[in-house]
């Protein structure tokens, strides 16, 4: 049967993406991540392409991700469900559903809590190059500016609302309000926490055993 739609994977690598996330020692989780991501895309059924840092072409974001998305359709792909690796609320029913919509000529958007989206579903028709790679990437806008740009084409389809992880405040989220996560994931996250809170810690009493011994005077000026 032939397949009008792909998946794309377009995610950095385990060990770009540590080092872009700023997590301490994080790059297992998010090999983890990409691991369960794949997983995800090959239940769905549709073919998936990943292209991370080194496949990647541009001199931008926007320019990166636009050509990215472009190389699918040049394979002979009318549509594209394009994804990242730090949802892991992410589900195969998703995938599905965006691609059911895509078939009924639909644009697909998974929003973000951060104001971005976990999916893209884009028809070949509606993808207008040099418009895609020039909005306002890696923004907190970016969420509205497709919309903006995309009720003047065709009907929108909106999946729920999902949160990614970007900062150390979304790694206690899911583990504190996202019980249903792979184990592996929050095994992951936990180790994560516990080394952040013991840099902390060790970071503390360094301190303190710098300026244990230094008066410092909090009152008024010593009268000579």
């Amino acid at each position: 049967m032939t397949q009008h739609t792909a998946i794309l994977i377009f995610a950095n690598s385990s060990t770009k993406e540590a080092q872009n996330k700023g997590f301490h020692k994080s790059e297992e989780l998010f090999k983890n991540l990409n691991n369960l991501v794949i997983k995800k895309a090959k239940r769905s059924n549709l073919p998936y392409f990943i292209i991370n840092e080194n496949q990647q072409i541009g001199n931008s974001f926007g320019e990166r991700f636009a050509n990215a998305i472009q190389s699918i359709y040049n394979k002979g792909f009318n549509n594209v469900i394009s994804i990242g690796n730090d949802s892991p609320q992410l589900k195969v029913s998703h995938l599905l559903k965006a691609n059911q919509n895509l078939k009924a000529n639909k644009f697909v958007l998974g929003p973000s809590k951060n104001g971005g989206f976990y999916l893209l579903g884009l028809n070949k028709a509606d993808f207008n190059y040099n418009n895609f790679k020039n909005l306002a990437w890696q923004t907190n806008t970016i969420q509205k500016a497709f919309l903006k740009h995309f009720k003047t084409l065709k009907t929108e389809i909106r999946l729920e609302l999902l949160k990614d992880i970007n900062t150390k405040k979304d790694l206690y989220y899911f583990l504190n309000s996202y019980k249903f996560i792979h184990h592996i994931t929050r095994r992951l996250i936990v180790a994560i926490l516990n080394k952040i809170v013991n840099h902390f810690t060790q970071y503390s009493l360094a301190v303190k055993h710098f300026t244990d011994g230094v008066n410092f005077n909090k009152g008024s000026p010593t009268l000579l």
